[in-house]
Formats: structure tokens, sequence, C-alpha cells
């Protein structure tokens, strides 16, 4: 009985040293991340994925000046995160990510977005829109960029409508082409029963656009909605 006691000590102080090797080596990050890669490798669904993804992150040690290198990584990774529904994979992409944004600053706004991606994916809201946000920034004239604040706004924190309206008119005024703003602020205004404002819009949309039978079917109904009103 007592050898057995020996035994089951000397058995859990050669694995705690096993395990303390890495931690003292790397330090206690290095480790979690170290026991996380043997999880994943031990698992037949993440297997080649992880090893892909890794394998992607590893390239940014040896060729750091490239930026799709970052932005492939942190895809992987999130790929794996909506697979797995394993947010620790979206907190590697953010790592990743966070890696580009230190690198590269304000070269690119591909880093902050695919961050705000992951952070809506992870309920931090308020970092998604200040990763939008720091794109707009950098690319003001991009309208993809305001119809992502919206919909963060509008689908996600669930913004008061005059927030929501102060984004799509910010953009009318900084945008080159409007229409593709202005065709998601009509349909915006018809959904909160703002029918004559979107009316409005949708006859501007179909002047700058005669031949699109979207634009005026919408103003067929919306002209019927306000007449049965």
């Amino acid at each position: 009985m007592i050898l057995n006691k020996k035994l089951i000590i000397l058995i859990i102080v050669a694995g705690i040293i096993v395990l303390a090797i890495p931690a003292g080596i790397f330090g206690y990050p290095y480790l979690k991340i170290w026991i996380e890669d043997r999880e994943f490798l031990a698992n037949p669904k993440l297997h080649d994925d992880f090893v892909a993804a890794r394998d992607k992150e590893r390239e940014i040690r040896t060729n750091p000046e490239r930026m799709e290198t970052y932005i492939s990584a942190m895809m992987r990774y999130k790929g794996l995160g909506d697979a797995s529904k394993d947010e620790r994979f979206y907190n590697r992409a953010l790592a990743v990510g966070a890696q580009a944004i230190e690198k590269f600053g304000t070269q690119s706004y591909l880093p902050f977005l695919n961050s705000a991606t992951i952070y809506t994916l992870l309920k931090n809201y308020p970092a998604a829109e200040k990763m939008i946000q720091k794109a707009l920034e950098m690319a003001p004239g991009d309208a993809q960029l305001y119809l992502r604040l919206i919909e963060l706004y509008r689908d996600f924190m669930k913004k008061p409508e005059s927030e929501i309206i102060a984004v799509y008119e910010n953009a009318l005024q900084r945008l080159v082409n409007v229409v593709p703003v202005f065709s998601d602020y009509a349909a915006y205004l018809k959904s909160i029963s703002r029918l004559d404002e979107a009316l409005d819009k949708y006859k501007l949309l179909l002047k700058a656009v005669p031949d699109n039978p979207i634009y005026a079917q919408e103003v067929k109904d919306l002209e019927r909605a306000i007449k049965n009103r």
C-alpha cells in the first residue's frame, strides 16, 4: 500500500515536471498554446485544418513582410472557429490580426475589418465597432465599411434609428459612388416605416438606374402602401 502511494506520488511529480519543462522555457502563454496544440492535433476532425492554419501562421516568422500571410492565417483560424464553435480559434485569429496591425499599422484596413468580423462573432460589439471605425479612418471612400458599421449598429448593437441614419448620411457625403449605400438606406427607411422618405430615395435610384426592375417594383409597392395607409 505504501509502495503504491509512493508510485502515485512519483507519477504526479513526473507529470508536473513534464508540463513544467515547456512552461519554464517559454512561459505560461506558450505552455497554454502547447497544450492546446496537442489537443487540436489529437482531434481527427480538426487535425488537417489546424495544421494548415498553424503552418500559415508559422510562415509569418520567415516572411513577416507579406500581408497576405497574416490574412490567410486569420481566415484559416476563423474557419476552424466557425466549424468547431471553439472560441480559442477566434482568439488565435485575433492574435494574428494584432500582429498584422502592429506590423503594418495603417497600410491596410483588412486586419482591422477581419478582426471586427471575429469580435462580432465573439459578441464583443464595442471592439468590433472600434475596428470598423479604424478601418473607416484609413478608407473613408469605401462603401462596404459604412455598410458593415450600419449592419453592426442595426443587427447587433441595436442602436437607435438616429445613429444608424447618421452613418448613412455621413457615407453619402463622403462617397463618390453612393448607389450601394443609397439603396441600403432606402431599404432601411422602408423597414422602419418611413415610407415617404423611402419612396423618395427609390425614385432617385430608379432615375439613376432606370432599367433596374427591383427599384421599379419598390416604387410601385411604396406608392401603393402610402395610398392605402
